[in-house]
């Protein structure tokens, strides 16, 4: 059932499900800053699923890497998560929030001035 429909409906149905298994988790780690990673693997899972299919929207694709970062950031994936943040930013370059993300995987791993370099 989830593969049904165009890639257009599978995609967007991949993302919202995606986005609310991330709303979960950060609603979770505000309350208890340990990552529940049941939660975390089944956002994961969503947004891979939402990227192998064939719709490239670019408003699409920018939400499913941004999100996609935000997660690699809460998992400490620091590495997949600038990577995911400069995918990102080659659709839209001006999201203040990629950037604030990209900074905050690079000062995780104590890259200090690549983290100087994204934020200012």
């Amino acid at each position: 059932m989830a593969y049904d429909g165009t890639p257009e409906e599978v995609c967007r149905n991949f993302k919202n499900h995606a986005m609310d298994a991330l709303n979960v988790i950060l609603e979770k780690t505000f309350k208890n800053p340990k990552v529940d990673q049941v939660e975390a693997e089944r956002a994961m899972h969503f947004f891979n699923e939402a990227f192998k299919q064939d719709w490239k929207e670019y408003q699409m694709q920018f939400t499913l890497y941004m999100g996609r970062a935000k997660l690699n950031l809460l998992i400490a994936q620091f590495g997949r998560c600038k990577e995911d943040c400069l995918e990102a930013l080659k659709i839209k370059d001006q999201d203040e929030q990629m950037w604030l993300v990209l900074s905050k995987s690079r000062w995780h791993v104590e890259k200090w001035e690549d983290g100087y370099k994204y934020c200012c």
